[in-house]
């Protein structure tokens, strides 16, 4: 039971990296302190998509790692990771010395490079034999995970091997669920390294309402958790109450114009704040996996960086009056509010807000705060 308890303790952390790959490192720390492992690793590998290719590690190779590649192990070591998927088929494993057999290796080509490479590990971080363990072996990906042995270890390979036997199964979902998540990062990456200069917080998000990348002014909006926020699971969410969910909105969009509507809302936020502005679009429709992603700005008023109203006065040739009731729309004073920083009566504020609102062709204060933001972009100006 012991050894049960000890391997169910492990899952979590195996899905903690669904949503974070950079979770697999305290993953791997924790496989290799339990099993008393020189080291571990994982190897995820995409013939297709190869930007997907990854390899994460525990801790201990951090420093070695650029000695790894200096010496040109890393060209040795990836014939054999091609080679597993021909010799070991799902959730099962192999160890090295059975797989070298296996391959037929040249010894006297590649043999004395792999002797090297075997006394490379054993110098660096104390490593005996290693042992690897298929995860998926996939037309298109093979990934692995690999176990590397102190030299005294061998009474504790038969439980690393019954703990692998566990948790490979939940390794590979883990890896599968995490691939798309991947490559819309990928995608998306270039886009959100220019918004993280774009005062607006950007989402991307799939159908479910997770997130799957987010630029910076997004994640100091959410990390707030007033008014929206991540949940546990990676899903954004609504932290008011609220009448409706974020799920619904992206189903009404769906229903206008098939798919290519938007709706912006309006978001609680706690006693005394102004509340955020959200606006949901298609981001691109069934681009991966038959699946369609969402655009999601978030606009904080607080914010006074996304604040420039001179644009729209310039385009739109307003008064002096007109100016002085827009800035004091944008920062969100009510009628009253304005009536009396003005002093007049609320009755004229809303006669010259009506008559704003038909000269910049808006119906209501959120299409005003776009506007402003459409005419004067809040993006940090080039370095």
């Amino acid at each position: 039971m012991g050894g049960e308890n000890r391997d169910l303790k492990l899952l979590p952390k195996v899905y903690d990296s669904v949503c974070d790959p950079t979770a697999w490192k305290s993953f791997l720390n924790e496989l290799m302190d339990t099993l008393n492992l020189a080291a571990t690793n994982i190897f995820s590998g995409d013939y297709i998509e190869t930007d997907l290719t990854h390899f994460y590690n525990s801790s201990n190779l951090d420093s070695v790692m650029i000695d790894y590649y200096e010496h040109g192990y890393s060209e040795i070591e990836f014939k054999l990771c091609k080679a597993i998927p021909e010799y070991v088929r799902e959730h099962e494993h192999i160890f090295e010395n059975d797989l070298l057999d296996r391959m037929n290796i040249d010894w006297d080509v590649e043999g004395q490079k792999i002797n090297k490479l075997h006394a490379w590990c054993k110098d660096s971080f104390g490593m005996h034999s290693r042992a690897m363990f298929s995860l998926n072996t996939k037309p298109n990906h093979w990934d692995f995970l690999t176990l590397h042995f102190h030299s005294n270890a061998n009474e504790n390979i038969p439980s690393a091997v019954n703990t692998m036997g566990f948790l490979s199964p939940h390794i590979a979902k883990a890896i599968n669920i995490n691939r798309p998540f991947l490559l819309l990062e990928q995608r998306f990456k270039a886009v959100l390294d220019a918004l993280d200069r774009f005062h607006i917080g950007v989402v991307i998000l799939n159908k479910n309402s997770f997130v799957v990348v987010k630029n910076v002014a997004a994640e100091e909006i959410i990390d707030k958790g007033d008014g929206v926020r991540e949940d546990v699971r990676g899903k954004l969410v609504f932290s008011n109450a609220v009448k409706t969910s974020i799920d619904e909105l992206l189903e009404n969009i769906n229903l206008q114009a098939q798919g290519l509507g938007s709706l912006t809302v309006a978001i609680e936020r706690g006693k005394d704040k102004d509340g955020y502005l959200m606006q949901l679009s298609v981001a691109s429709s069934r681009d991966l996996d038959e699946q369609d992603y969402y655009l999601c700005l978030i606009v904080d008023p607080d914010n006074r960086k996304i604040i420039n109203t001179a644009g729209v006065e310039a385009v739109y040739h307003l008064t002096i009056s007109e100016s002085h009731i827009l800035s004091h729309l944008i920062r969100g004073l009510t009628n009253n509010e304005i009536a009396d920083v003005r002093n007049v009566s609320p009755e004229t504020i809303k006669t010259q807000v009506k008559s704003l609102f038909e000269k910049l062709g808006c119906s209501n204060r959120i299409d005003v705060v776009n506007l402003v933001h459409s005419v004067n972009i809040p993006v940090d100006p080039a370095d």
